[in-house]
């Protein structure tokens, strides 16, 4: 039997790419501009610490990509979509971003973005041609309902199953939900600088609050202090002491009658090292109360320049809140300018 003729067969090489996938030259500047027809550019030329991405609405093959773009943050998630920028002759070449927000721009959008990973700090150059392959990420599911709080009880007559000091206050953990652990309500995890984080409806079926901080300001300064608002209140109810303890010395204040509270201390943009943070805890108890004025209690601290150089800082903040009502929102402030994008606040409630 003779052998059958073999032909070479020839396959088309297809472009890279995803379910969404826009092409685009890259633009090495970083003004936030229409980068012009059929290109991107990033806000930072360390591009894997941007936090910007400035899109055209017209792709590089010409395509009007307005409406796609625009769809791209429809998810109720913090984080709305990742986005893969892929160099097209070298797909070893890429940034991988969170898109938290969009900001609309005539002729061009605007993405806030945050890092996931990166192939090199900088892995393109001006005019690399590019593919932008985007996986959108569903919305928020719903926040459970929390389990039912434990019975308090007060007095000698309090069961042993509790937890109390001199038989002054128990609480009964003996219930399905009653347990001591915390649970999360919200959280805040900044795409792009901002004036102020605020938690707003508060459920009120927590019997204490924690907040806790990591952050960093955009001042142009080494570290400075965070205040905190109760309900919205910007009247000169709040009185705060603080107790702070930095290099080899330490300082203390009493303050009354101010418009926020102080209650942590945070680095700065002149601090050494730019990846510095501060960190605060703060424990706000009996909030949905309706008896007594609202207090806080806060510590933390911060790392402002480099190890050795007498640039730490420890402290402890303590204030009240002239009113009764129950507290149904927070609101955290920098001493001045922003805070930094990264920068990441969580609210638990105490059973």
């Amino acid at each position: 039997m003779g052998d059958w003729p073999v032909s070479p067969i020839s396959f088309q090489q297809n472009p890279y790419g995803g379910p969404v996938t826009l092409d685009y030259l890259f633009d090495s500047g970083t003004a936030n501009a229409d980068p012009g027809a059929g290109k991107f550019r990033l806000n930072n030329a360390t591009e894997n610490t941007a936090t910007a991405l400035y899109v055209n609405v017209t792709s590089f093959d010409g395509v009007a990509l307005a409406t796609v773009l625009d769809n791209l943050t429809n998810s109720t998630g913090t984080n709305k979509a990742m986005i893969r920028l892929v160099k097209k002759s070298d797909t070893t070449a890429f940034l991988l971003f969170y898109i938290t927000g969009e900001t609309t721009h005539t002729g061009y959008r605007e993405f806030a973005v945050t890092i996931i990973a990166s192939s090199a700090a900088s892995p393109f150059s001006n005019g690399d041609e590019c593919l932008l392959a985007v996986g959108q990420i569903g919305d928020a599911g719903p926040t459970g309902a929390p389990g039912p709080a434990g019975q308090w009880y007060e007095g000698a007559g309090a069961p042993s199953s509790g937890l109390g000091i001199n038989n002054d206050m128990y609480l009964d953990t003996s219930g399905p939900g009653s347990g001591l652990g915390l649970q999360k309500i919200a959280e805040v995890l900044l795409g792009a600088d901002a004036a102020s984080v605020s938690f707003s409806s508060i459920p009120q079926t927590y019997r204490h609050l924690i907040l806790m901080c990591y952050a960093r300001i955009t001042e142009s300064v080494t570290n400075d202090y965070m205040y905190l608002q109760f309900n919205g209140d910007t009247g000169a109810n709040y009185d705060y002491q603080h107790s702070i303890m930095g290099g080899s010395s330490t300082s203390f204040s009493s303050t009354y009658g101010q418009t926020q509270g102080r209650c942590g201390d945070l680095a700065g943009a002149t601090s050494t090292r730019s990846t510095s943070v501060g960190m605060a805890e703060i424990l706000i108890p009996h909030y949905a109360g309706a008896t007594f004025d609202k207090a806080w209690l806060s510590r933390g601290g911060d790392v402002y320049l480099q190890a050795g150089s007498n640039g730490t800082s420890t402290g402890l903040w303590g204030g009240n809140w002239r009113n009764t009502a129950p507290l149904t929102s927070i609101t955290l402030l920098p001493a001045a300018n922003n805070f930094k994008a990264g920068s990441l606040f969580t609210l638990y409630g105490i059973p």
